[in-house]
């Protein structure tokens, strides 16, 4: 369960999820970027909730979109707002 309880629209995703998924995936901060066709920036201050001058820059909610489109198109399912994370064979 996510840290950030809200009410999401069924597009959104969390910084937890979004830590999740590429895990996951073993994507880093590039992958993810270029998958999602966003700045590598966009994608470390999402993740890191980042504050500049005292100001918490928010990812806005397109951008969320297209980082969760990404992992849908790697694979990944979401149920609602809940990330499903497939069992890995060993």
């Amino acid at each position: 369960m996510s840290k950030y309880p809200r009410t999401m629209p069924d597009n959104d995703i969390d910084p937890d999820q979004c830590r999740a998924a590429r895990a996951y995936l073993g994507w880093g901060r590039k992958e993810l970027a270029e998958r999602a066709g966003v700045d590598e920036d966009t994608v470390y201050n999402f993740k890191a909730r980042r504050v500049v001058r005292f100001k918490t820059i928010r990812t806005k909610p397109e951008t969320r979109a297209r980082f969760r489109a990404a992992f849908v198109n790697a694979g990944l399912t979401f149920d609602g707002n809940d990330l499903i994370l497939p069992l890995k064979e060993t």
